[in-house]
């Protein structure tokens, strides 16, 4: 190294939890570095003394409960760092009340709290400023000496890759010749080692000018010789360099844009390189290079191919790497949702269905673990106006889901930084905008056109160069092998198997392809932006709009040029240079002057133009006046608006049970009546779901008015067991997202378990209710009261599902072991048993629960939900785990009902009767009669649920918080229902 001396660097790895939604743009700097700004206020020397590392880049959207990650790095000696260490960390520890920010627009603001600080360089965790380890300029040196020596270096090359962690800067050789962004490298064509060099070496020597280091002339040209020197001995290779416009917010909420170059490159390191300029690329991937560098941008990371831990340039990965990848959150249950919603919204060639979103499932499972195997694509063709055939490519349902997935995640962030000029596969963007801005570009002058597109580009699409630029500008993630995965699977038509060509291709079919379509021409784009043309491009089509022959004429050259930097060349029979007024045909219009007429189906072969005979005549009026008038901008009311996968507003659940009642309708609303007087009175337009229990009946024209309104009949027999429903649609198709949320919640153990935990403490908080309110027996009663407080404390602090089981056991023993304290002798009861019941009161127990059971059951069904996947009890053939879930709560109606019908008299000794099952066993049945009364007077007790609501209201009511706790994936949001004193 060069320079003599240098501060010394610490860092500290940050990582938050959110305590509420956050939204970024795809790059975080601007984000993190205004945080810790507002944070630390230390004006000026801010830019001296910190930098920061944004391993989060490309993920936009955090929910409650995320984790988030960033790196602070400061220089100068211990004096100077620990004052900011100190105070950064103490505001660290406080937050969120400490947050300087609180404007909801920004994301990092008063919605984050401190989960863990880490060190930098040895990743222990951090408890004081004193604790942090020190990287120096001695280690720098050491370091890059071991790497000098295991390269062998003095003898042999040693390639090592580029990559730029966030976008750069540099000023290139002639800046003082440019103005604005212009100033800085574009591409591979300015950035030669020489220049590289020397704005790592300004850097650096800026750095340490600031804390004491003086050089003089004589010095500094010295140094300049050295790394002209150095620089022969090291050539860029395979470089692949762009620029792009990353979007923020500034103050105000005012939108702004950041442009940098972003990519990768090989380092070519031939003999001759010393130990120093290793030690200096080794230190500038801390401090960064370029402009803004304190604000994040210009920081790369190196990577080389010697077999020597301890030979990790500077920073150990994992330390740097975002909290959670991005492969781990296009497989959340809400963006799986989303994404089987919109594929459903395509033509498919395969409908969905529960075998479908168990494929989805199993998928998810080994994209966890990083062992998901893509399955091939399967080829079919669709016809061509021009009578030819294109060749599409789809992966199986289950597969596309998971793709759109992907999409769903990456969408958001890399259109953001991709070019107006592009209008194909955007959200909000049309052909008939391109209308208006060719018809606006002829009015201002623009009447020559080149128009062209790219020979074979789906097939022709170079993927590794693909992966690299995703790989460099969003950050290392298993996401980009599983995207090449996805992109390179050989094509089944009928009996042939169609090989690819390896390396090469987008499958038309694939929902990525649009995207990744997009984003690797975005560069494209860039570089004709760039040189001043005025480019409209749809996909793969393409047109420039010039002013002149000869400016169409430049044009073609620099497409041709840009082009080559992504391995891709233009279609030479449809590349024509044309004058607006012989016209061309674009995108399903043909367009003459600023005229404008609707060919769709049609497209432009580059040779079709109005000869002076063909010149129309007689225009009618609105053909003649489109170049005369102005387009009009749509309207806000027209511009697609956000969604964040809100679940629907519920409108009323009609539940009936009990007596029989009449269905009808009137005019606009349902009528329900029972002898004669009308019960109920809904409009149709505020009715959701209409759920019948029990014999009731309902006309004819009734359910005609009910289909029509897409309201859905729920039907379940007295007991409560569903029979089915009376709906306009497939269920399936209505409540697939609900399905595949539920089975992912109730597999996600943090979620099933706290859901569980409130479960059995609800279930004992019912039963200590119960004993309670037998005030007779207060006194024998207050050591089970007790000992049933007790374990609800254990319950809140069980950590495992089997804890929970041997709780609530525990708790049921407790607790039936005090009724024969208000039960007759002739009850015989002792303890719970079941499958046969063992006494009379068992066997009303066991009734009970079974009505309650299947009354919970329809109310869950007709909500969406599928009811064997359950929460807390296991699931089984034939057994509705969640209706045992949620029925826990309510348990206890049962058991005092059976209590209060025996103590009253209205359920006698003789009611029941000895008898043997199939199996030879004694059990206790229970007569007709008496059963009749039982089933009667407990449904006329869920009807009296509460003053204002009946028991399957209120479970309808629960249903649609769990519903909205598995959507939103807080299980805080579902509050199992307690009795109150």
């Amino acid at each position: 190294m060069i320079l003599p001396s240098f501060p010394d660097l610490t860092g500290l790895v940050v990582n938050l939890k959110f305590t509420a939604r956050a939204e970024f743009s795809l790059n975080h700097e601007m984000a993190v570095d205004a945080f810790l700004r507002h944070s630390l206020n230390l004006g000026e020397s801010y830019s001296h003394h910190l930098s920061i590392i944004t391993p989060e880049n490309g993920r936009l959207f955090y929910r409650e409960g995320d984790t988030y990650r960033f790196v602070v790095i400061a220089m100068g000696n211990q004096q100077q760092t620990n004052s900011i260490w100190h105070t950064l960390i103490n505001h660290l520890r406080k937050l969120p009340d400490s947050a300087p920010i609180t404007d909801k627009q920004a994301p990092l603001r008063n919605n984050i709290k401190l989960e863990s600080l880490n060190d930098l360089f040895d990743g222990i965790p951090v408890s004081s400023k004193e604790s942090l380890d020190a990287y120096t300029l001695q280690r720098a040196m050491e370091q890059g000496l071991a790497w000098h020596k295991a390269a062998n270096l003095t003898e042999q090359p040693l390639d090592i890759q580029w990559y730029w962690q966030s976008t750069v800067r540099i000023l290139h050789a002639d800046h003082k010749q440019h103005k604005g962004e212009q100033r800085y490298c574009r591409d591979a064509v300015q950035l030669t080692p020489l220049l590289l060099l020397k704005r790592i070496y300004e850097t650096l020597n800026n750095v340490a000018t600031y804390f004491g280091l003086k050089t003089n002339k004589n010095t500094t040209e010295n140094h300049q010789a050295w790394l002209k020197e150095q620089a022969q001995y090291i050539e860029i290779q395979h470089p692949d360099l762009y620029w792009i416009d990353t979007p923020y917010f500034g103050k105000d909420a005012e939108k702004n844009t950041l442009g940098g170059m972003a990519g990768n490159f090989t380092l070519s390191l031939k003999p001759g390189i010393e130990p120093g300029l290793l030690a200096m690329l080794i230190l500038t991937q801390m401090v960064g290079v370029g402009q803004r560098r304190t604000s994040g941008l210009g920081k790369y990371w190196l990577k080389h191919s010697l077999k020597h831990a301890h030979l990790i340039l500077g920073l150990k990965p994992n330390r740097v790497t975002r909290s959670q990848t991005l492969l781990d959150c296009i497989i959340q249950p809400h963006i799986i949702s989303q994404a089987i919603a919109e594929i459903e919204k395509k033509t498919n060639i395969d409908t969905l269905n529960e075998r479908t979103l168990s494929q989805v499932q199993s998928a998810i499972g080994q994209l966890r673990k990083h062992q998901y195997q893509a399955p091939k694509l399967q080829g079919f063709t669709i016809p061509k106006k021009d009578g030819t055939e294109r060749l599409l490519a789809v992966s199986p349902l289950y597969d596309r889901i998971l793709q759109k997935a992907a999409a769903i995640v990456l969408t958001p962030g890399l259109d953001a930084i991709m070019s107006q000029a592009s209008y194909g596969y955007r959200k909000g963007l049309s052909r008939q905008q391109v209308r208006y801005e060719i018809q606006n570009a002829y009015r201002q002058g623009y009447h020559w056109v080149y128009e062209s597109d790219i020979e074979d580009f789906f097939d022709a699409v170079y993927r590794p160069q693909l992966i690299n630029r995703l790989k460099s500008l969003l950050g290392n993630d298993p996401l980009w092998e599983q995207i090449e995965s996805w992109l390179g699977q050989d094509i089944h038509i009928k009996d042939t198997i169609i090989e690819r060509t390896p390396n090469l291709g987008l499958p038309q079919g694939s929902p990525l392809s649009p995207l990744l379509a997009n984003f690797i021409l975005d560069d494209f784009d860039s570089d004709l932006e760039t040189h001043g043309f005025k480019i409209i491009r749809f996909a793969d089509d393409f047109i420039i709009l010039c002013k002149s022959q000869h400016e169409a004429q430049q044009a073609a050259h620099a497409v041709e040029q840009s082009l080559k930097e992504v391995k891709l060349s233009i279609n030479v029979e449809k590349t024509h240079i044309i004058q607006l007024n012989q016209g061309f045909r674009f995108l399903g219009y043909l367009f003459r002057e600023d005229h404008a007429i609707e060919i769709a189906g049609e497209k432009s072969d580059g040779r079709t133009t109005f000869a002076a005979e063909q010149t129309p005549t007689n225009l009618p009026p609105w053909l003649a006046n489109l170049g005369t008038k102005s387009p009009q901008p749509l309207a806000d009311d027209d511009l697609p608006k956000k969604s964040y996968g809100q679940i629907e507003t519920q409108g009323t659940h009609l539940v009936l049970a009990g007596d029989a009642q009449i269905i009808t309708t009137d005019n606009q609303n349902l009528i329900v009546k029972k002898d004669d007087k009308i019960t109920h009175k809904i409009s149709l337009e505020q009715l959701h779901a209409v759920t019948l229990i029990g014999l009731h009946t309902m006309t004819l024209p009734a359910k005609h008015r009910l289909l029509e309104h897409k309201i859905p009949v729920h039907i379940a027999d007295r007991t409560g067991r569903y029979l089915g429903a009376v709906t306009s649609f497939q269920p399936a198709q209505n409540n697939y997202k609900n399905w595949f949320i539920q089975l992912q919640m109730c597999d996600r153990e943090p979620f099933a378990h706290a859901i569980a935990q409130q479960i059995v403490i609800s279930r004992i908080h019912n039963q200590r209710q119960t004993l309670l309110k037998r005030k007779a027996h207060r006194k024998q009663l207050q050591q089970t009261l007790s000992n049933l407080k007790k374990l609800q404390y254990k319950v809140d602090a069980a950590t495992k599902l089997s804890s929970l089981n041997g709780l609530e056991g525990s708790a049921a023993r407790e607790y039936f072991q005090q009724f024969n304290l208000f039960l007759p002798e002739w009850a015989h009861f002792s303890k719970r048993t079941r499958r046969p019941p063992k006494d009379p009161f068992n066997v009303l127990l066991s009734l009970g629960y079974t009505i309650l059971y299947s009354h919970t059951d329809a109310i869950l069904q007709s909500a969406g939900f599928i009811t064997w996947k359950g929460i807390y009890h296991q699931q089984s053939a034939a057994h509705a785990a969640l209706a045992s879930d949620i029925m826990e709560s309510y348990r206890h109606l049962v058991e005092r009902y059976a209590i209060y019908i025996i103590n009253h008299g209205q359920i006698k000794q003789d009611d029941f009767r000895q008898e043997k099952d199939h199996l030879g066993q004694d059990t206790i049945r229970l007569s007709a009669e008496a059963r009749r009364r039982y089933v009667g007077g407990l449904i006329n007790r869920f009807q009296k649920f509460s003053k204002d609501k009946t028991l399957h209201q209120h479970l309808y009511q629960q249903a649609q918080q769990l519903k909205n706790a598995m959507h939103n994936q807080q299980s805080s949001q579902f509050q199992v229902w307690k009795e109150l004193k």
